[in-house]
């Protein structure tokens, strides 16, 4: 359901976003989204734990591809990092009449 991202930097994903394929079985949709631990949201000095969010949503059988950009506010933070940023992944679609389906995915962000 879930691939793993390419690697990626703590800057590339400031700039650019992360991009993420996910594999539909039929046609769903449901929430994405990138959030860190409560220590690192402390130390990025960050409100809320997410650093990016959307939708997803597939009209039938197939791969999906989405990318996650980061806020201005979390642009900010994250180019204060001097360290690696680990970073959970989270997709959870669900078709219509069938129970959502829930996928997690650990990502590190590695140092510029």
């Amino acid at each position: 359901m879930l691939s793993k991202p390419s690697k990626t930097t703590v800057a590339r994903f400031a700039a650019k976003g992360l991009s993420i394929r996910v594999t539909c079985i039929a046609a769903m949709s449901g929430p994405v989204t990138v959030t860190v631990d409560r220590k690192t949201k402390k130390a990025l000095k960050l409100k809320s734990a997410t650093l990016a969010r959307g939708t997803l949503k597939c009209t039938g059988p197939g791969v999906k591809s989405l990318t996650l950009k980061p806020s201005s506010s979390v642009r900010r933070a994250l180019k204060k990092v001097k360290k690696a940023v680990k970073v959970t992944l989270t997709v959870t679609l669900k078709a219509s009449g069938q129970p959502a389906k829930k996928r997690t995915l650990k990502v590190t962000l590695a140092r510029r």
